[in-house]
């Protein structure tokens, strides 16, 4: 592992995160809201079943759960949430309940496309796991548009759309929330762990180094695993959205 390696793995995550906003606002604007609301359900469920499963392997009380909530204007904006009581592992399962849903809905978005891959045909290519680089981005989003070129254009696979669906939802909702950044402890726990790397790196501690730099392409991994699903979501959404604010500005 070496700074630039770094640097673009934390640039990938700023990536992830950003495009899941813009996908939420793109359907914000254009979307009537109970359609809206009908896009999101798949996506909140999921994200609150990964902080409950979080709350499960973390021994913390889960007082209660909302999976979807159709009013989150009369509710602080939740579309869904989870109370739970103090973390038995201190910092460290805190942390790992706000993150959850960008762990898990990676693996989720994966195991959906085995799924469509096997009883449905949709195409996809070979799984490819580049190294954290420009070079790789390049080739995800190359990937991204060939999926929706082989699935709409040249299979014509009318399930492709039910799948568009499903991955639309989940990358929506695959960032953690404002209230789940918001914690402090989330904060230097995080700011702890860079700090932790480039030390490492710094004082070249070979064996540090090799956990660290282990620990970062696992983290990656899922990391561009969840950016190649919202560069499907972007290449077909971003020109609705162009197309429909043309028209209601005319």
């Amino acid at each position: 592992m070496d700074y630039p390696e770094l640097g673009f793995f934390l640039f990938s995550i700023l990536l992830v995160f950003g495009i899941s906003r813009i996908l939420d606002y793109f359907s914000t604007e254009i979307l009537p809201p109970f359609l809206h609301q009908i896009i999101l359900f798949p996506g909140v469920v999921v994200h609150e079943f990964s902080h409950a499963l979080a709350c499960f392997l973390t021994g913390t009380p889960l007082q209660k759960i909302c999976w979807f909530n159709p009013h989150p204007s009369e509710n602080n904006n939740y579309r869904g949430y989870v109370v739970h009581g103090e973390a038995k592992v201190p910092i460290f399962g805190k942390c790992l309940i706000a993150i959850a849903p960008f762990l898990i809905l990676p693996i989720v978005l994966y195991g959906l496309t085995i799924v469509f891959i096997q009883f449905f045909h949709i195409w996809m290519p070979p799984p490819q796991f580049y190294p954290p680089s420009f070079n790789g981005l390049m080739n995800t989003m190359m990937n991204g548009l060939q999926i929706i070129f082989m699935n709409i254009f040249h299979d014509k696979n009318i399930y492709f759309i039910f799948y568009y669906y499903l991955i639309f939802s989940l990358v929506i909702c695959i960032a953690p929330s404002n209230q789940d950044l918001g914690n402090w402890n989330n904060a230097m726990l995080f700011i702890v762990f860079i700090a932790v790397g480039i030390a490492s790196m710094y004082f070249n501690i070979s064996t540090l180094n090799s956990v660290y730099s282990f620990i970062i392409k696992g983290l990656y991994n899922v990391v561009i695993l969840a950016l190649l699903f919202e560069m499907v979501a972007l290449c077909l959404f971003a020109p609705v959205y162009l197309v429909m604010k043309k028209i209601r500005g005319l």
